[in-house]
This record gives structure tokens, sequence and C-alpha cells, in this order.
């Protein structure tokens, strides 16, 4: 297992969170990442309703990274 702690808090930003992914995942092809070969990845995210709400519509742009991630998996 290959463990990604995420601590969200209101000045969590999407960048942020990308980084802390792709920092841990390496790269298969062009636009592909995913753990090193023989390991699997586990993401443990801490106060995911945490970052502040951004325009009228209140997204929150590092849960709707994490939700993305969900969706491809």
């Amino acid at each position: 297992m290959l463990p990604v702690l995420l601590h969200f808090s209101a000045q969590t930003s999407a960048s942020a969170t990308q980084a802390s992914l792709q920092g841990r995942l390496e790269r298969r092809r062009k636009r592909r990442y995913g753990a090193p070969a023989g390991r699997r990845l586990l993401v443990f995210v801490d106060d995911v309703n945490l970052p502040a709400r951004e325009g009228l519509a209140g997204a929150q742009p590092p849960c709707e990274l994490l939700r993305q991630l969900l969706d491809l998996g």
C-alpha cells in the first residue's frame, strides 16, 4: 500500500491537492498516472467539507478534484 494523507483546511487549494496526489504517483503514459508497479494507492482525506467555497455556485475545487479521481477509478 502507498498511503497519501490529505488534510484539508480553509486555505487548501486545488493546485496543492493535485501536487500532493501527483507527487506520490508515477507517470504511465502521456497523461495517465498510477501507483508504482505492484502497489496500491490509499488516500485518506481529513475534513473534506473544510475548503473554502468560491463564487456564487459554492464550488470547492479540492473536493471537485477528489470527485473526478473517484469517477475515473
